[in-house]
């Protein structure tokens, strides 16, 4: 028998033992029968009353757990609907278990979605601070539901590739920065633009990438010309110092002194030009006629004729200005470029030529004085005749070669005879006439 059966048998015998108690007394006292009997209604009234008061009490406390298990149950279904989890398994037997049960399996959905949704708003914090510096788009998450487990490390992975994308740019940022305050140095160039201002900034966008790498093309472009101009005007300054005969201790003392920046460079051999500039025309004359023997060194190199020569007026006149010596130099570098340009037939004609003068010496020279000297004389007029025979032919086919190569150039007979040099065809004609002759000769009388 359980306890409360028990309780309630005991319950009873005491209403029968209080009954036959108030029974006695009322029997002492003397209580007449319908006294007792109006007594006795009032008892039960009121044991009746605290028992329907009870049962009523207990039949609420049913309902309301009826309703909590109902309500917990639909919570919980909610719940794992949300957070894509298994419902919990069932194991109460009364309806207190059950409520009690899933009360508890109530809590602890609602703690998993708590930590979820407080896990959701950290991650969605780490994003907004990526998306801040990448400059990325933002993803499409409900922020009023609870994630699944799956859309959480989802959202982890792509901060994780975020994170390494950050790092390469952080990377290739650094890099840019660095290039770009090297070339700044090197150009001595202050930053003006928003962008230049702002390279310490950490904005890593693929937009601000591609600005700061643009600027960098740019920057670097600057300093190829700069360097360009770099080597024109050191040019031109070599090209002064040969003109004014500076020693060569100034000439390595200057270069030694250079700055490394490329503008400072460029500055420092302006200011250099320019000096050289002023020294020359104070020494206008000295360098003209300096730049005359270059120009005859030159016709000379390219065989012009004595026409050809005459017809540069500029060279025979006594006026001494800046425009004389500009004229000399033009004619001189033009004078240098065909002569690299026509180098190997200029080469072979010059050899030819010496060939010549020395077959003309031998034909010419002294008569021999015994047998011995006149057939070593004989075989030197002989190998000069071989080398002249050629050198002719070596002549020609380079003549042919540069035909050939260059398309015949248009223009006045005057301007034809500023840029070709005069034909040794009469020479060498003379040459083979006395080359024939020479190889008709027997041995002497």
């Amino acid at each position: 028998m359980r306890r409360s059966e028990m309780l309630a048998a005991e319950a009873v015998s005491c209403l029968n033992k209080a009954l036959i108690l108030l029974k006695d007394v009322w029997e002492q006292i003397g209580i007449p029968e319908p006294q007792r009997l109006e007594r006795t209604r009032t008892v039960k009234k009121h044991i009746q009353g605290l028992l329907e008061m009870m049962i009523a009490e207990e039949e609420s406390l049913r309902c309301r757990l009826e309703k909590s298990v109902e309500s917990s149950r639909a919570e919980i279904q909610r719940l794992t609907l949300e957070l894509d989890t298994p419902p919990p398994q069932e194991e109460a037997q009364t309806l207190l278990q059950a409520d009690e049960e899933l009360r508890g399996a109530l809590e602890e959905l609602q703690r998993e979605k708590a930590r979820r949704m407080e896990t959701l708003q950290n991650l969605l914090q780490q994003e907004e601070e990526l998306v801040t510096i990448l400059g990325t788009p933002r993803l499409n998450i409900d922020q009023t539901r609870p994630p699944s487990a799956q859309q959480l490390d989802e959202l982890r992975q792509h901060l994780a590739n975020q994170r390494e994308e950050q790092a390469q740019r952080q990377l290739q940022f650094q890099t840019l920065r660095e290039q770009i305050l090297v070339l700044f140095s090197d150009l001595d160039h202050s930053p003006d633009s928003d962008l230049e201002k702002h390279l310490v900034q950490s904005d890593l966008s693929l937009q601000k990438l591609d600005s700061l790498e643009l600027l960098r093309i740019q920057l670097e472009q600057q300093r190829r010309d700069l360097q360009d101009q770099s080597r024109l005007i050191l040019e031109q300054i070599q090209t002064l110092w040969n003109r004014l005969q500076i020693h060569p201790n100034q000439r390595d003392a200057f270069t030694q002194t250079l700055p490394q920046r490329v503008h400072q460079r460029v500055q420092r051999l302006l200011l250099e030009a320019e000096r050289l500039e002023q020294m020359k025309l104070s020494e206008l004359r000295s360098v003209s006629d300096r730049v005359r023997g270059e120009i005859s060194e030159f016709w000379d190199k390219c065989f012009y004729s004595e026409e050809q020569r005459l017809s540069l007026s500029v060279f025979y006149t006594d006026e001494v200005s800046e425009q004389v010596l500009e004229a000399l130099e033009a004619e001189l570098q033009h004078l240098k470029q065909f002569y690299e340009g026509h180098r190997p037939i200029m080469e072979a004609v010059q050899k030819w030529m010496d060939q010549w003068e020395l077959f003309l010496e031998l034909e010419v020279g002294p008569l021999v004085q015994s047998l011995s000297a006149h057939s070593k004389h004989l075989n030197t007029r002989k190998g000069v005749s071989s080398g002249l025979m050629r050198f002719r032919e070596s002549v020609g086919s380079l003549e042919v070669h540069e035909s050939r190569r260059k398309p015949a150039q248009r223009g006045t007979s005057e301007e034809r005879a500023q840029q070709e040099p005069p034909q040794v065809g009469a020479r060498a004609e003379g040459a083979d006439l006395a080359l024939g002759a020479d190889s008709a000769k027997s041995v002497p009388r």
